[in-house]
């Protein structure tokens, strides 16, 4: 979306380099969005409850000044954060 910018929360999570700094399992919740899972089953696949893949997403939503899931997944990509997966 040209001109479209992120503006980030006040309480940003960002180290001093600008990069969103994510939790490991944060990651592993966002490459699993990539590829198309839904919340179920992300919990499936790591063995948690679906409510703490909620959570986890709001985290990672707040964390990357994002407004939504797709939001998130775009800046973590901008960033350099995660990858798109190959066709």
């Amino acid at each position: 979306m040209p001109g479209c910018t992120v503006e980030p929360h006040a309480h940003d999570d960002r180290p001093e380099s600008g990069r969103p700094k994510l939790e490991p399992i944060e990651l592993h919740i966002l490459e699993l969005f990539i590829e198309g899972l839904s919340n179920r089953e992300v919990a499936a696949q790591l063995g948690i409850p679906v409510d703490s893949v909620r959570a986890r997403l709001t985290a990672i939503i707040e964390k990357l000044g994002a407004s939504s899931k797709l939001e998130a997944l775009l800046v973590a990509i901008r960033h350099g954060l995660i990858r798109l997966p190959p066709r």
